[in-house]
């Protein structure tokens, strides 16, 4: 039995892509804000509690600044990247091009419970995908009893919430256990 500890990157600056004027995928680059980073002080104490005996992380930048912080508050545990715990694709053509754009497939996603209607696909993409290239991820990890999972909020609302969303916060951690 595995326990995992989801928890949710620190706040973003998304202020970079923006000046760029970078859309879909290449807003991931953000780097955290400056809040996100004094989040990361205040909870990494309390976060390093869980004792984990691996940490996980989704390569997108914010995660992985986020985990690279982290690191002082747990720094004898190894670091494992994996690209399929990335956040969730509002558009599998990655052509989103502003907030408003995934308000209104978030909306969408919403009022199907978070799954295609039967017989017909979206260009976003459904829980069910999301929380199955999330867990072939973490049955890697089984062998291990309790591991950190640094990711983002639609990937943990697939995996607890399963048919609908839910705000989860910076840094807000969630257990979640394997058998």
């Amino acid at each position: 039995m595995t326990t995992f500890l989801l928890v949710r990157h620190a706040e973003t600056d998304y202020s970079g892509p923006k000046k760029w004027d970078v859309t879909g995928w290449g807003g991931d680059i953000a780097p955290l804000a400056p809040k996100g980073i004094e989040q990361v002080k205040t909870k990494g104490s309390e976060l390093a509690e869980f004792k984990p005996d691996i940490i996980l992380c989704s390569s997108m930048s914010r995660a992985v600044q986020t985990v690279l912080l982290l690191k002082e508050y747990m720094n004898h545990v190894p670091v494992s990247i994996e690209f399929d715990l990335h956040e969730w694709v509002p558009d599998n053509l990655f052509k989103w091009q502003t907030l408003d754009d995934v308000i209104a497939v978030i909306d969408e996603m919403q009022e199907y419970r978070c799954e295609w209607p039967d017989g017909e696909e979206r260009r976003w993409e459904p829980f069910s995908k999301v929380r199955n290239r999330a867990f072939d991820v973490l049955k890697k990890y089984t062998q291990y009893d309790r591991v950190f999972v640094l990711c983002h909020a639609m990937l943990i609302a697939s995996i607890i919430f399963k048919d609908h969303i839910e705000e989860i916060k910076n840094l807000e951690s969630f257990e979640y256990v394997m058998e």
